[in-house]
């Protein structure tokens, strides 16, 4: 009986440490999932960036060759097609973005916006520069005079931008922490 070792001490250091061990490896395992997932984003993020700016140009190139040799009348007929392909487009991202706010839905619905914008500028406004003033030059004043060639997609974008004005707030105080945040790295 004196040969007996008392091993109530190991075993009960053993049942503290075990749950110990079996959560830092836990941890270990989750920072390594993230770790892996954080670099299979920024890959898919920079492919996503590389095809998104090749589809915008495809698009907005697509959109233009579908306009190429139209008379005034079927063009007219086309741009309020397309605006209205853009405005669905807009709407529908808007949606995906009130349902899942993530980097892709918002990257998605800024695109979409960009490209409504860009193309319904492109078709309902002619900017014009024009300087006043005579032959002297400290004199002379420029103006930049902007004629709306087409009332109603200009309507129609003002009715879309107030439509979506919440969620362009919503962008706008994403992308204004985004640039506090690098500020706070750098």
């Amino acid at each position: 009986m004196g040969n007996s070792v008392d091993t109530s001490n190991y075993v009960s250091a053993l049942n503290t440490a075990a749950p110990l061990i079996a959560k830092d490896s836990h941890i270990q395992k989750n920072q390594t999932r993230k770790t892996e997932n954080t670099k299979v984003k920024k890959q898919k993020t920079f492919l996503d960036t590389i095809l998104d700016s090749n589809i915008q140009e495809s698009e907005e190139s697509y959109y233009e060759k579908k306009l190429e040799g139209l008379n005034p009348e079927e063009r007219k007929k086309a741009v309020d097609d397309i605006l209205a392909v853009l405005q669905d487009e807009v709407y529908s991202s808007g949606a995906n973005l009130a349902e899942n706010v993530n980097e892709e839905t918002i990257n998605k619905y800024k695109k979409a916006v960009k490209s409504f914008v860009n193309f319904a500028l492109q078709h309902s406004l002619n900017v014009k520069a024009v300087t006043s003033g005579g032959l002297n030059p400290l004199k002379q004043r420029n103006y930049v005079i902007v004629k709306v060639i087409d009332e109603k997609i200009d309507k129609l974008t003002q009715e879309l931008l107030f439509n979506q004005l919440e969620k362009l707030q919503i962008l706008a105080k994403l992308d204004e922490i985004k640039g506090l945040l690098v500020n706070l790295t750098t």
